[in-house]
């Protein structure tokens, strides 16, 4: 929640006190959504292939400084994420996504993305299927648009899978 609070007033300093006429707006708007899809494309590609150098993949969309609010309650730097991914990348099969409910708004120079993530796959063999409400943060750079700040949670039903697996693992050792 704090990592919350801490976005939204990221996001009002960023606004600006310009007006923006609702042609521009909008066009942020679709410039935002591209950024939602093209990540999501990019990660699947990259669980696909493995070839991806996932380092650079988050580093195109994110700005350095970004922190990222886990489903599990963590708070954790980017290079702790580009971590994870890269340690897990060869371990997720058959890795299937969508992007459901996507809202998106803009203001000026900041703006928000929120959606629903749901990812299908399996790690280590066995099968997870995560329902994860999404929050992004994003700022407007001389690069483009850069996520500042990514929120998730999560379904009672994804942390039962979590516990499962690991419950299984440990049953496996």
């Amino acid at each position: 929640m704090k990592g919350l609070m801490v976005g939204c007033a990221l996001l009002l300093m960023s606004c600006g006190s310009g007006e923006i006429s609702p042609e521009d707006l909008a066009q942020q708007e679709l410039e935002i959504k591209a950024v939602v899809y093209g990540l999501h494309a990019s990660l699947d590609h990259a669980y696909s292939t493995q070839t991806v150098d996932t380092d650079s993949l988050i580093e195109h969309y994110y700005a350095p400084d970004t922190y990222y609010v886990t489903p599990w309650g963590n708070t954790e730097p980017l290079d702790s994420t580009k971590w994870r991914i890269r340690t897990t990348k060869s371990r997720i099969k058959e890795y299937q996504y969508s992007i459901e409910n996507l809202r998106v708004r803009t203001f000026n120079s900041g703006g928000y993305a929120f959606f629903i993530l749901r990812q299908a796959y399996a790690i280590d063999g066995y099968m997870l299927d995560e329902y994860l409400p999404t929050t992004f943060i994003l700022e407007r750079r001389e690069e483009g648009w850069r996520i500042i700040h990514i929120q998730r949670t999560t379904d009672y039903q994804t942390i039962q899978q979590y516990v499962e697996i690991q419950r299984r693992r440990e049953e496996d050792r």
